[in-house]
């Protein structure tokens, strides 16, 4: 230690200076690089986040909108058509087979999906909820002894 104040005590004051300067930036870039870029690209990321879900929320906000206004002029999307055609139709659009279909009282239906995929099940089930406003009442999922393959019992209404 005395032989490094020894050399700063005989070095030039223009060493000493660039020096100085030298470590004063050395000292930046590193909480530069530590502390503010890290910060910086959570924020980024946080921004990002944030906008996706903004856009989320617009398009919920316009769907309910919709289904509301739907709802209000009393308007539905298949009104006259039987439940049972509706659920044909979506069906074979889906990519599934019915394996039993029966009536369940006035605006009801039981179904059976036998070795269907789990994947094609979901989004028909979300296509009826959502775009034919038909409500799930009872659902019963079991696996398959194929991978991705279900087998499912549910039970349908239509107000």
């Amino acid at each position: 230690m005395d032989n490094l104040k020894e050399w700063w005590a005989q070095a030039p004051a223009r060493d000493q200076l660039a020096l100085v300067i030298c470590s004063g930036f050395l000292i930046v870039y590193f909480l530069f690089m530590v502390v503010l870029k890290p910060v910086n690209d959570l924020r980024q990321k946080q921004i990002v986040t944030n906008n996706a879900l903004r856009n989320s929320l617009e398009n919920v906000r316009e769907l309910a909108s919709q289904v509301v206004a739907n709802k209000s002029s009393g308007q539905s999307n298949r009104r006259g058509n039987a439940l049972e055609n509706i659920v044909q139709q979506t069906v074979s659009a889906n990519n599934l087979q019915v394996a039993s279909m029966n009536a369940s009282g006035k605006n009801g239906v039981r179904l059976r999906f036998e070795e269907a995929r789990f994947e094609n099940v979901l989004k028909w089930m979300y296509e009826m909820e959502v775009s034919q406003n038909v409500k799930i009442k009872d659902l019963s999922v079991s696996n398959s002894s194929n991978p991705g393959m279900v087998t499912v019992n549910l039970r349908m209404h239509q107000d």
